[in-house]
């Protein structure tokens, strides 16, 4: 009897192997998804390395246009016009105008 239960499970198991299921992805298109993600990764990567490239050739640019600019000009410091009568009697001329226009904007409405 108990070889009977052991000629039954060696021949039970070596059936079992034969036939052994194999697991399906219940989802055809996850390779294809995981083929599609590997794709996006690698463009955004490329894109990522190219930005970066563009931001460092700026940089160089401006830099480089930087150095290139001719350097401003000293401007040297104007010195006030002596006090001449020429000068005072003008300065008067146009203060004595002022002082017409802002009488006749602070007279009073008729």
């Amino acid at each position: 009897m108990l070889r009977l239960i052991a000629i039954t499970a060696v021949i039970c198991s070596a059936a079992g192997a034969g036939h052994a299921q194999v697991f399906n992805d219940p989802n055809p298109y996850a390779q294809a998804s995981q083929d599609r993600m590997e794709v996006l990764r690698q463009r955004n990567d490329r894109l990522a390395d190219d930005a970066q490239q563009y931001r460092t050739q700026t940089r160089l640019t401006l830099f480089e246009l930087r150095q290139r600019r001719q350097p401003e000009p000293d401007i040297p410091q104007v010195r006030p016009l002596a006090e001449t009568p020429a000068v005072s009697e003008r300065r008067e001329t146009v203060s004595g105008t002022e002082r017409e226009i802002d009488s006749w904007l602070d007279r009073r409405p008729e």
